[in-house]
């Protein structure tokens, strides 16, 4: 209460996150192919990082994709359960927050001199809960991947508005996010693409954790 209390009088929106662990008593393997079967939506990932400790990912939020001269985002904030995901395209404080982050990858894309398309805002269904969704696509010049990744991470989904005092906010608030809301994606000649790190798990040994949030 009392962090959500300094969010409300210090910025537009923040997003606030918090830890939860417990003992694995199933193989990471185990809880991979468990969380892949309730969601298969979201971009599957199963990553050791190190000796015995890793990374598990169903999330459904991709940050960019570079096809041949095509870019592609898109602004998912705005969160329902799904028996209730009717609801989402007609409830203002969804609206706002989803609002947030599509004009902010907008803007942020014609600083670069791109010119944005959006598409209209429509419901991204998942198997436990549903957001709002609007696809963005711009013609790739000569814009950098460095450069679109730094322009468009981290949005106001996983960060706030106005963003960097969102930001220091989120680090006087919060002990480290570690992996959670960053970023994982590779590059190749043909096709690049980055996705953010939620909806996740890590292990380490016989233990594991999650990292949740939610924009206030």
């Amino acid at each position: 209460k009392r962090r959500v209390a300094i969010v409300q009088q210090s910025v537009e929106k923040a997003v606030l996150s918090r830890t939860s662990q417990f003992e694995l008593n199933l193989s990471p393997i185990e809880v991979a192919e468990q969380m892949f079967s309730i969601e298969p939506n979201g971009y599957r990932v199963l990553i050791e990082t190190g000796m015995d400790q890793g990374l598990i990912s169903v999330s459904p939020e991709r940050l960019l994709r570079i096809h041949g001269n095509q870019i592609e985002t898109e602004a998912i904030a705005g969160t329902q359960i799904l028996a209730d995901a009717d609801e989402l395209l007609g409830s203002p404080k969804n609206r706002i927050e989803h609002d947030y982050v599509r004009d902010w990858i907008r803007l942020n894309l014609e600083k670069l001199g791109l010119k944005p398309t959006l598409a209209a805002t429509e419901l991204q269904r998942l198997s436990q809960v549903a957001h709002l969704k609007t696809s963005i696509l711009a013609d790739q010049t000569n814009v950098g991947i460095g450069a679109l990744v730094q322009a468009l991470f981290p949005t106001p989904a996983v960060a706030g508005v106005p963003q960097s005092d969102a930001i220091r906010l989120i680090n006087e608030l919060e002990n480290s996010r570690g992996l959670y809301s960053g970023l994982l994606g590779f590059v190749t000649p043909e096709f690049s693409e980055f996705i953010v790190l939620i909806r996740y798990c890590e292990w380490q040994g016989r233990y594991g954790s999650v990292r949740s949030g939610a924009g206030i």
